[in-house]
């Protein structure tokens, strides 16, 4: 019989592949009726532990896909021209004459043309940051950051739902014309796009515009901080985390066999690098629940990403837990063992199977969060 992790010949009646560590008993399954008897009395005290754990499992980090792009936020894109935030195409319509939710957006849309930040503020629901620093902070960058200077509208009309306290204004017609390079250009605004509508709430008998109409420009900034944490900090305390796990299994099965004391060691240092990954993965965690928490429209997939990479993370992390626990069982039963202490073989192989088993298990579950994320992301895209 052959490996199935690396390919090497089994030596029969060994737990694990003596070239990568690969547990054999989810290799090759054999009827207990089959199995020769153990025998009685436990191992001498001179017995070498196998290799805790598939290196496999541990030295190739989370599989998530790196992403570095920047998200540029685009207010008034050069074809359609017309308001985008975080893909939220929305539109400002002058109307003379405007009332109600119409006389906020004709004020929201003069700000935009000088980019006053400031008295785009005073028009909009602040209820809605609830607190959040960091929700105020992204829409004052954002909201006026990428649009043109000159741009105008003219015979624009809009149609205006209003439900109790809140309101849809979405665009039906008009024109935006704006300087391209030198190039004057007039495109023609329609209700063609289902996304070209701004939402209201009244407080205090003022109607004030929703920050939730631009949901997904929080959300893709959130997403954005996300992939910078993984790409700069957790990749490589991963990568760091593989070599340190693999370095101990090589370790283990070295000659002349390690002292339980010098294994012991080798599994110790290890923790201040899990512990980094650990700090690392909370901070990625913690921009995902951001999203899972934003409240608007269009934010379906983007929390549907969040709750996926959520999931990523506290998976593999407890694939890491698992692996420095069964590390950890492996070093202290060499310390037993050396202490002359009797070591109960079949117990022992038993334990390092099932956890095994464990880590694999993490894996595939690890896998199929990240395929989720993909899946998530290419509808974002």
């Amino acid at each position: 019989m052959f490996c199935r992790q690396c390919g090497a010949e089994l030596d029969e009646g060994k737990s694990f592949c003596t070239k990568c560590g690969a547990p054999v008993a989810k290799q090759v399954e054999t009827s207990a009726a089959a199995q020769p008897s153990p025998p009685q009395g436990p191992p001498p005290a001179t017995t070498v532990p196998p290799p805790p754990v598939p290196p496999s499992a541990l030295t190739t980090g989370p599989p998530l896909k790196k992403t570095r792009r920047t998200m540029t936020i685009v207010i008034v894109a050069v074809v359609a021209v017309i308001l985008i935030i975080g893909g939220v195409v929305t539109a400002i319509v002058l109307l003379s004459g405007s009332s109600g939710p119409s006389a906020t957006l004709d004020k929201f849309f003069t700000a935009a043309q000088t980019k006053d930040v400031n008295a785009a503020m005073k028009l909009v629901d602040m209820s809605y940051f609830a607190g959040d620093q960091s929700l105020e902070k992204i829409f004052r960058e954002n909201i006026f950051a990428d649009i043109p200077k000159g741009v105008t509208f003219s015979g624009l009309e809009y149609e205006t739902t209003i439900k109790g306290d809140k309101a849809g204004v979405q665009v039906v017609k008009g024109t935006a014309t704006y300087n391209d390079g030198g190039t004057k250009k007039t495109v023609k605004l329609s209700k063609s796009s289902s996304d070209t509508k701004f939402d209201f709430v009244k407080k205090n008998g003022e109607w004030l515009m929703s920050p939730s109409t631009f949901g997904t420009m929080f959300a893709a900034q959130y997403k954005q901080a996300a992939e910078d944490i993984f790409n700069k900090d957790i990749d490589p305390k991963v990568n760091e985390l593989g070599d340190a796990f693999k370095e101990v299994n090589t370790f283990i099965t070295s000659q002349p066999i390690p002292s339980g004391a010098a294994i012991q060691a080798k599994v110790d240092a290890i923790q201040p690098k899990l512990d980094a990954y650990k700090t690392e993965a909370g901070k990625a965690k913690e921009q995902y629940q951001k999203i899972v928490d934003l409240n608007g429209s269009g934010l379906d997939v983007y929390q549907e990403y969040a709750k996926a990479g959520i999931g990523f993370i506290d998976t593999s992390t407890a694939l890491f837990d698992e692996a420095m626990d069964l590390e950890k069982y492996v070093a202290q039963t060499k310390v037993n063992a050396d202490a002359g202490q009797q070591v109960d073989k079949a117990a022992y192989e038993q334990h390092v199977n099932d956890v095994s088993q464990k880590i694999s298990d993490l894996q595939t579950k690890m896998e199929d969060y990240q395929s989720k994320m993909s899946a998530a992301e290419a509808k974002i895209q």
